[in-house]
This record gives structure tokens, sequence and C-alpha cells, in this order.
């Protein structure tokens, strides 16, 4: 485009530079007009050009955009950026929908803090603010989370906070900065290859009972056939068939 910007320009200049032509503008030149038209078509992009320009925009902003959230983490699937390692809100029982654990596991924050892990350590990144919350506040909750902060960040830069609600006035939320990823993913590795999560969970499930009604409901007393007359009189008919 240059080269041919290079080409017209001295063209127009050209004549008007000729005091003694009787050509005063180009346009004056049926001939030249033509030929500046034709170069300055070939100038402008055509219309497959067009539309390759707008796909390579397109397919920028779409680079630009995906690259912006790559990292941008939310367990719930919220909208958030990748600052954030956004495990809010009820971490727990979020990370249970993902992983059965039945009520009346024993040492059960145990679990929660290794299922936590998991999800962190193969999601997030150090740097990123992790987002902890608890909706009622439950020790289980704490002991977790404590678990969880301590394996990947800085106890001091560990807050909690409430985030009561008429509905859950215990709730709290704890926030920490990650910055140590990849120790807690070696020793989470290695904690796995001792007892994974599911045997965990399988090992510390209450027990199942079963009651078998046959054989252990009492069994109706057989009546005798004789009945007295106090029976008769009173309606006491007996635990009997």
């Amino acid at each position: 485009m240059t080269k041919l910007a290079a080409i017209i320009e001295p063209a127009i200049r050209g004549t008007v530079a000729r005091p003694n032509s009787t050509i005063a503008h180009p346009l004056a030149n049926p001939m030249l007009e033509i030929r500046i038209m034709c170069l300055s078509m070939c100038m402008m992009p055509s219309y497959v050009e067009k539309k390759m320009l707008i796909l390579q925009a397109t397919l920028l902003a779409v680079v630009l955009v995906l690259g912006s959230n790559a990292h941008a983490v939310s367990l719930a699937g919220r909208p958030t950026d990748e600052t954030v390692c956004d495990l809010s809100p009820l971490t727990n029982y979020r990370l249970t929908r993902k992983t059965f654990v039945p009520q009346g596991t024993s040492r059960v924050w145990e679990i929660y803090s290794r299922l936590a892990l998991q999800f962190i350590t193969s999601e997030c990144k150090n740097g990123q603010v992790l987002i902890l919350h608890s909706d009622l506040g439950s020790s289980v909750d704490e002991r977790s989370f404590r678990d969880v902060t301590g394996e990947l960040c800085s106890p001091a830069d560990v807050t909690r906070d409430s985030v009561a609600t008429r509905e859950y006035p215990h709730a709290f939320q704890v926030k920490c900065r990650l910055v140590k990823i990849q120790g807690a993913t070696q020793r989470l590795a290695a904690s796995e290859r001792v007892q994974t999560v599911a045997e965990m969970i399988q090992e510390r499930a209450p027990a199942q009972r079963s009651v078998d009604v046959g054989e252990n409901a009492p069994k109706p007393k057989e009546c005798n056939q004789k009945i007295g007359l106090g029976q008769i009189l009173l309606g006491f008919g007996g635990n009997c068939r």
C-alpha cells in the first residue's frame, strides 16, 4: 500500500506542479482519473481481506478473554477472576456433592480437608486468594479449614470473618493467599499412597445394621381355646391370636 501511494502522489503532484500544462487538476484528464481510481481501489482491502481482518480480530478478542479467565477458579461455578481460588459458598457441602460422604462418618473433617486439597492443588495456583465458607459455623468446618489453610498458606495471612445472616447467624468465611501449592501437592500425593480418600470414607463410615423383623419381632401368644368369664365381661381379649 505504501508503494502504491508513492505512485499516486507523484502523479497528482506532477500535474499540479506544471504551470504551463493545460491540466489544472488530475480529474480534468479522464485517463489519469481512471488510473488514479484503479490505484486507489488496489490500495483498499478486498471483501475477502475485510472478512479475514474481522475474523482475526474476533479470534484475538476470544483469546484475550479466555486468557484472562484461564486461572479463574470457582467451586460453585460463579463468575470470578484469576486473582481468587473461590470455594465459597458452602465449601464442604459442595465438595461432598462431588464425592459422597455418609452422615455420621468419624473424623469427617480430615476427609473434608483431603477433598479440599485435591480440588485446590489441581485447580488453583500460588498467589491466588483462597476463599472458604461455612454456613453453619460448625466445629467440623473450623477444623477442616484450619487444616487446609495450614497446608497452603502462611499462618499470619489467614483471616476469618463473620458473614452472618438472619438464616445463618454463625456463618463465617476464611481467606488467605496461596503460597505452598507445590509442597501441598507432594504431601497430598504421599497421603494418598498411604490411604486414598475413598478408603478413608469406607473405613470411617457408620456401620450399616440390618434388622430381620421376621426373626426378632416378638411372636403373639397362642390363645387358649377356653375363654374366661372375666374376659367376656370386661372385654379383655389378651395378647393372642
